[in-house]
């Protein structure tokens, strides 16, 4: 119900941009005879049963995309996220906090509800995929069970990879992570046993993926291929990255489409390097970067400023004069809160001997599974998106867990106990962090501009 008044609320009628295309893609008459400028085929396909009703009328096709997406977002943030968060981190659950994270997102950012956009499928999807690893990992014995499992997280894990490809550094990690990490006690003949059975998982979905491409590149791959006037999207990323401290895309009618925060040091290497589009590559980008360590160590650090700090959770900004001042400010206030609950003594939440099932206390996972295994899967698109062009969106991944830590880790007897015994702790900290996000995101804010930097031409 959250979800479909959001919609109400909104009323978003016409997809722009990227969500245009995807409801594009999914038409049914059309359906896998993509242009070869199309990724993956996944998400259009999850959209495939709403653009059905098309034939009925477009009306209709948009409310069943609306109530379609309210029921499988409203169970995988109310059902999935937390048990997996819970059984990963620990916790309190009950009705009241599990209403928290959809809360926030529909608060903090309604453009991925409201938008058919592959942001919030794809992290679901992965966390979908993470549940049942743990699944797997929970069994005692090596057992069917367990390889059904694997195949199903190779699927949904390969799923979120097609869907948005830099989730592709968490499929590695998992491979990784099977055979060295959450099966490590295993002998040689079970570690390949469940590594097929999660391979199998990815080729399942990947397959008609190899055929999209067959199709439209006439090239036999499973792989999503991405580019951008021969480029590889990756690399292009990388060379945006340099100059852009972060990116937002406008519907204002006033304005032009694209809003571009340029970093001034940034922009000094590039005209130093003379770089440009048609000479971006991985390895010209790593040269650069050995080459002005300091410099690209400051961007970083103000991307991942730039990326926490939500001003457009609307992801499509509606008004160009709005600065997003009162959601960047609520934003902070709900990172700070999640960073005191996950780095609290609850942290591990072992359960308190008087605790009861009443109490929705449920314990650790166990110290040999540490927490920071996946949550560092989770993380790594997050990370590995930090050098490029930033928008908000891309770290939807951590915003999420800001949200859990919030919804299953904060009680709120103790966070005021905390405050009022460790006051000036407490506010030194506040100050220290909010003076270093006013520093860099009021720097940011003057930088913005319309016009496309002439290297991305």
């Amino acid at each position: 119900m959250l979800f479909l008044f959001l919609h109400w609320s909104m009323n978003v009628r016409v997809f722009p941009y990227d969500a245009g295309e995807y409801w594009a893609l999914a038409n049914p008459s059309t359906f896998f005879d993509f242009p070869a400028t199309t990724r993956g085929y996944f998400w259009p396909l999850l959209l495939l049963p709403a653009r059905w009703f098309q034939h009925i009328g477009a009306e209709v096709a948009l409310l069943a995309f609306r109530i379609l997406t309210s029921l499988v977002y409203g169970f995988a943030l109310t059902i999935i996220l937390p048990a997996f968060y819970i059984r990963i981190v620990g916790g309190r659950v009950n009705f009241y906090r599990r209403m928290v994270v959809p809360v926030l997102v529909a608060l903090l950012f309604p453009g991925v509800i409201v938008y058919p956009l592959a942001d919030l499928p794809a992290i679901l999807l992965l966390f979908g995929g993470l549940s049942w690893l743990v699944f797997a990992t929970s069994k005692n014995q090596f057992g069917k069970r367990n390889l059904f499992s694997l195949v199903m997280a190779g699927m949904m894990i390969g799923a979120a990879y097609n869907t948005r490809t830099i989730y592709l550094f968490s499929m590695l990690c998992v491979v990784v992570a099977i055979p060295f990490a959450f099966f490590r006690h295993e002998g040689m003949k079970t570690k390949a046993w469940m590594l097929s059975a999660f391979f199998i998982g990815v080729s399942l979905v990947s397959l008609p993926q190899a055929l999209v491409n067959l199709h439209s590149k006439k090239t036999f791959t499973p792989m999503v291929l991405t580019d951008n006037g021969g480029k590889s999207l990756f690399a292009l990323q990388l060379m945006w990255g340099i100059t852009l401290q972060r990116y937002e895309t406008v519907i204002d009618p006033s304005v032009t489409p694209s809003r571009f925060y340029v970093d001034p040091a940034g922009r000094r290497i590039a005209e130093l390097e003379m770089i440009a589009k048609d000479k971006i590559a991985l390895s010209n980008y790593f040269a650069i970067v050995r080459k002005y360590p300091v410099e690209f160590a400051g961007i970083y650090v103000r991307h991942f400023f730039n990326g926490l700090d939500l001003r457009d959770g609307e992801v499509y900004v509606r008004d160009a004069k709005s600065e997003g001042n009162i959601i960047s400010l609520l934003n902070f206030l709900v990172v700070l809160a999640a960073l005191y609950g996950f780095f609290s003594r609850r942290l591990h939440c072992r359960a308190a001997p008087d605790a009861s099932a009443e109490d929705g206390t449920l314990p650790h996972i166990t110290q040999e599974k540490s927490p920071w295994i996946w949550i560092g899967i989770i993380l790594l698109p997050v990370i590995a998106i930090i050098p490029g062009a930033v928008e908000t969106r891309f770290f939807l991944p951590l915003q999420l867990l800001f949200y859990c830590s919030i919804a299953f880790n904060v009680i709120l007897p103790d966070a005021w106990k905390t405050m009022r015994l460790r006051k000036w702790f407490v506010w030194s900290v506040l100050l220290v962090m909010l003076a270093s996000q006013v520093a860099i995101t009021s720097s940011t804010m003057g930088t913005r501009q319309y016009a496309s930097p002439d290297m991305y031409r």
